[in-house]
């Protein structure tokens, strides 16, 4: 899988064309080799093998952009190859390093961290992209990221505003599904049963819909039906949710 590569390649090439340009990239190593023909050769092959030079590289040069840029290229190939401690370490490096690429650097750092599940270290990370004007392309995915290490922190409060916040930057029904997921962290089952509700009634071919909604949430239905005082507000959720979602 090369997710992350292609990521940096569709995304932002033309910050990394500039800095080709410039002679920042093609810089020539021991070898004969650039930087930039270390990074392709681990990225069409990654591997041990194909790491080690890409590695010496940056170790060779621990200031300045072509070292930073070793450094990402490190760091996406590792997330590819699904070493995420060591993505982790050549990421943090170079966040501090590639300005140009500060939301790139965050979010695949940010990645690395949720998958590893040191997820009490990812939205800190992310950091930049909220900051970043104009908006960074990776904005949504990054609320996503956010909003999901917070819900498995059991975070309801903060992953609820953070999705309302950029609410109209993802894309539904995965808003809606994450506020459902996130209202439910913070044991707020009725607001759970209707976002729920919403993802079910207006997305229903979606795989949110199908998935999600036929397992988890009728037990966040039971428990919110429990939770009522009002026997007209119970008699419409059992119609509308339970009798509905579990077809």
């Amino acid at each position: 899988m090369r997710l992350f590569w292609e990521m940096i390649i569709r995304g932002h090439w033309h910050k990394i064309a500039a800095l080709i340009a410039a002679g920042v990239v093609a810089v020539a190593v021991a070898s004969g080799q650039s930087l930039e023909s270390l990074a392709q050769s681990y990225r069409k092959t990654p591997s041990a093998v194909t790491r080690a030079p890409l590695a010496r590289f940056a170790a060779a040069h621990p200031s300045g952009t072509e070292g930073a840029q070793a450094l990402l290229a490190l760091g996406a190939g590792d997330l590819d190859r699904q070493n995420y401690d060591q993505a982790i370490v050549s990421l943090k490096a170079a966040s501090k390093r590639l300005p140009a690429l500060a939301d790139y650097t965050a979010f695949f750092l940010a990645t690395a961290q949720s998958a590893a599940n040191r997820n009490s270290e990812v939205v800190a990370s992310l950091d930049p992209i909220w900051k970043m004007s104009p908006q960074s392309p990776l904005l949504a995915k990054s609320v996503v990221l956010a909003a999901e290490a917070e819900i498995l922190q059991q975070q309801g409060k903060a992953a609820v505003e953070l999705v309302r916040r950029y609410y109209t930057e993802i894309a539904n029904p995965q808003a809606d599904l994450l506020l459902g997921q996130a209202s439910e962290a913070l044991g707020d089952g009725i607001a759970a049963v209707t976002h729920y509700q919403d993802v079910y009634y207006r997305f229903p071919a979606s795989s949110q819909a199908s998935s999600e909604l036929s397992t988890a949430s009728l037990t966040v239905v039971s428990r919110a039906l429990r939770g009522l005082s009002k026997p007209s507000r119970c008699r419409f959720l059992a119609k509308n949710s339970l009798t509905e979602i579990s077809r």
